[in-house]
């Protein structure tokens, strides 16, 4: 747009306002923070010790973002956040076996890391992590014997977990 190009000029002289009132309506004196009648204190009021916001642990906090990351990429497919969080680490566990991608992730930016194999990495990671679970899932369902073993690991996994030891409980 060019300013020189413009020569129309409004006289402002000409112009007048026809819809036009001020008025109070009310006025108030607001004394934020003192209850009616309370003399105002002339200083601020100290913070108590520990109301500030907590330290944050950096692993719940990665582990956070990973869950609202999952939860923007697949909420619509009831997953739960363990769901979501154990696939994404499985994933993750699966990429950091190629070296060659994790020397470029060492070496680079997230944006030099889309260009190189990184993102063919992912699919390649999602890819082999289907058939290795698709294989386990079969012997597993195929094979009583190995079922039963594997509910034994299970039981002592989340036992653990518990903080139980499996040799502790009472029958």
């Amino acid at each position: 747009m060019r300013f020189d190009a413009i020569e129309d000029y409004i006289v402002r002289s000409d112009v007048a306002m026809t819809h036009y009132r001020l008025h109070e309506k009310r006025e108030a004196d607001l004394q934020l923070g003192n209850k009616v009648g309370e003399e105002p204190k002339p200083y601020l009021v100290p913070s108590k010790e520990g109301s500030g916001s907590a330290p944050k642990d950096p692993k719940t906090e990665l582990l956070n973002e990973i869950i609202d990351h999952m939860n923007d990429l697949f909420i619509e497919d009831g997953l739960s956040e363990n769901d979501m969080l154990n696939y994404a680490n499985t994933i993750a566990g699966k990429i950091s076996e190629n070296e060659t991608v994790m020397d470029q992730l060492r070496s680079n930016t997230k944006e030099q890391a889309m260009l190189g194999k990184f993102p063919t990495s992912i699919n390649d990671a999602v890819i082999e992590s289907t058939d290795v679970h698709n294989d386990m899932a079969m012997k597993l369902l195929s094979n009583e014997a190995e079922a039963k073993g594997f509910a034994g690991l299970m039981f002592d996994v989340l036992m653990k977990r518990l903080g139980k030891s499996a040799n502790n409980i009472v029958e």
